[in-house]
């Protein structure tokens, strides 16, 4: 009850300031296919592979994170290191918030996907293993995102390659939607929780549940 009653409160106050407009508003809709479910079955065991990694990445760089005067040194190293690497990737500065909305829309060539994607959850361990603050919702999130553009643009949707020239923008959307979401469940330990933010911050289908986007924020 307590929890709960501290929800409440969190969201009626949001309500003074937070819009009441989805987080990723422009995503186009796309329909049900069987394509897409077989799609849905082979990618849930890779992203559950990768997630593990993730989480275990990100436990590591936790447990053996700079404390005291280590502090002092080892984050402007980390700030640094990825200072350098932002100025081939400045998409990996910030939580990830606008790299996962770019990968929903399908923006950005196959080799930039896969950089990011491979690069996203080595600087989020770095920073937090440097001794900074932060979560790790939106960043799973955009890991996830990131997996799916990649895989989409690739053109590997149940073992048939894809031509390229027929509306790139929007090929894949779903794969990248029902990525994000499986690879955000583990990294917050509550997997229902994630897909239903993930619903509540793209307003999918006829879902239009203000709430849930706020307290995703």
């Amino acid at each position: 009850m307590p929890a709960l009653a501290t929800s409440l409160i969190a969201t009626l106050v949001a309500w003074l300031y937070l819009p009441s407009g989805a987080t990723y508003a422009d995503i186009p809709g796309y329909r049900f296919s069987a394509s897409l479910m077989v799609w849905s079955i082979l990618a849930g065991v890779v992203i559950g592979l990768l997630a593990i990694f993730y989480v275990r990445l990100i436990g590591w760089a936790s447990h053996f994170r700079a404390k005291g005067a280590n502090i002092l040194w080892m984050m402007p190293v980390a700030f640094g290191v990825l200072g350098v690497i932002g100025i081939w990737y400045p998409q990996l500065f910030g939580n990830g918030k606008d790299m996962a909305h770019e990968a929903f829309l399908g923006v950005g060539g196959v080799g930039l996907l896969f950089a990011l994607f491979a690069l996203k959850p080595l600087v989020t361990a770095m920073m937090l293993g440097s001794g900074a603050a932060g979560g790790v919702f939106t960043p799973f999130l955009a890991t996830g995102a990131l997996f799916g553009a990649f895989f989409g643009r690739s053109g590997f949707t149940c073992g048939r390659v894809r031509r390229r020239r027929v509306r790139p923008r929007r090929r894949g959307g779903d794969d990248r939607r029902l990525d994000a979401g499986p690879a955000r469940r583990p990294g917050t330990g509550a997997r229902v929780h994630a897909q239903w933010l993930l619903v509540g911050d793209t307003h999918d289908g006829r879902y239009r549940n203000r709430d849930v986007h706020r307290a995703s924020d």
